[in-house]
C-alpha cells in the first residue's frame, strides 16, 4: 500500500473514531438529561410547592380523624398504584380526585383534601406512578399518568355506581387531568381543574433546557426522545396536551401564576384557547409555579367552578 493510501486510510480511521466518540458523547449526555427530566430518583430540575398559608396543625388533626383507607389498582402497563380514600361523607356520592405534582405524593395534597371535605366531598387522592405508595421509577410528564387517572375514575365508578367526580390536578397532575379530559372518560366525571400544566411537552422541555444555566441547549431533545420512546413508550414529538384539549368534553378551569418560571403562563392561555368544552381561565398576578394556592380566593374559585359543573 502506498504512502498516499496509508494516509487516506489513517484519515478515515480518525474520522470514524471522532464520529464514534461524538455519538457516544451525545448519547451519554442525552441519557443524563433524560434521567434529570424523567427519573424520579435522580431528577432535580424543578420542585413543586403546595404550601398554603394557614394552620398546618389543623390539617394534621383533620387527617388523623378522617375516615381513611388505602386503595390499589394495576396500571395499564403493570404497575401497582396506590391512592388514599377519605369518606367522611359516606352517604354522599360527590367525589374529588386529586392528582399531585412532580415528585410529590397524595399527602402533599392534604390542604386540598381538607377543603374538599369542608364542602361535603369524598376524596380519592392518588399517588402518581413512582411516588408515595405507587410503584414505578419514571415520570410520564402527565401522559402515562392520564391513563392512570382514567383507571382511577373507573375504579371509583365500580365502588360507587352513583358517583359524581371532579378532577383536580397540579403540575404533572394538571397535565394528566387535561390529557384525560381529551380522552375517553366515564360520564360520571363532571369537570376538571388544572393548575400549572403545560400545553406541549416538547415546548416545555425546550423551555426548561434553555432556562437552566447548567444544562446544554435543546439540541439534545432528539437524544432524550430516543430514551423516552424505548423506556416510556411514547414520543415527546407526539405528546401535545393542547391537541388533547381539542376533544375535551368536560368543563375545565385553567389556573396559572403569571410569574411562573417553570411553565410559562402563555401555556395556560394556549390550553384554554384550544379547549373545546366550557372553560374558565384564572391567571394570578405575582404568583410562581403552583403558588396560586396561597391566594385567599383560590379554593373558593376552584370549588365554585366545580359546583357549577355539578
Amino acid at each position: 500500500m502506498s504512502d498516499r493510501e496509508n494516509k487516506k486510510h489513517s484519515f478515515l480511521r480518525t474520522i470514524g473514531t471522532v464520529a464514534a466518540a461524538g455519538t457516544a458523547a451525545y448519547g451519554g449526555l442525552s441519557w443524563h438529561l433524560f434521567n434529570k427530566l424523567f427519573d424520579l430518583e435522580r431528577n432535580s430540575l424543578h420542585s413543586v410547592s403546595l404550601r398554603q398559608d394557614g394552620d398546618e396543625e389543623a390539617v394534621n388533626r383533620w387527617l388523623v380523624q378522617a375516615k381513611r383507607t388505602d386503595a390499589y389498582l394495576q396500571s395499564f402497563d403493570g404497575l401497582t398504584l396506590h391512592a388514599i380514600v377519605i369518606t367522611n361523607h359516606s352517604e354522599g356520592h360527590r367525589w374529588v380526585l386529586l392528582a399531585h405534582g412532580f415528585g410529590q405524593s397524595a399527602m402533599d395534597m392534604a390542604g386540598y383534601m381538607l377543603e374538599a371535605d369542608k364542602r361535603g366531598y369524598n376524596i380519592l387522592a392518588i399517588d402518581q406512578r413512582g411516588c408515595g405508595g405507587s410503584r414505578g421509577r419514571y415520570c410520564g410528564m402527565g401522559w402515562l399518568e392520564h391513563y392512570d387517572v382514567i383507571s382511577w375514575c373507573s375504579w371509583l365508578c365500580e365502588h360507587d355506581s352513583d358517583c359524581e367526580i371532579a378532577l383536580i390536578g397540579v403540575d404533572i397532575g394538571a397535565n394528566a387531568v387535561m390529557n384525560a379530559a381529551g380522552d375517553y372518560l366515564s360520564p360520571h366525571v363532571k369537570c376538571g381543574v388544572e393548575d400549572g400544566g403545560c400545553s406541549d411537552l416538547k415546548e416545555e422541555l425546550l423551555y426548561l433546557l434553555k432556562s437552566e444555566p447548567d444544562l446544554p441547549s435543546g439540541a439534545f431533545i432528539v437524544g432524550i426522545d430516543f430514551f423516552v420512546k424505548h423506556l416510556l413508550h411514547f414520543s415527546i414529538y407526539e405528546y401535545s396536551t393542547r391537541r388533547q384539549l381539542l376533544t375535551a368534553r368536560i368543563p375545565l378551569l385553567f389556573i396559572h401564576g403569571n410569574q411562573d418560571a417553570v411553565v410559562p403562563a402563555s401555556m395556560a392561555i394556549a390550553c384554554s384557547d384550544a379547549c373545546s368544552s366550557r372553560k374558565e381561565l384564572a391567571l394570578y398576578d405575582q404568583c410562581g409555579h403552583n403558588e396560586a394556592v396561597r391566594q385567599p380566593d383560590y379554593f373558593d374559585k376552584v370549588f365554585g367552578f366545580i359546583e357549577t359543573a355539578f
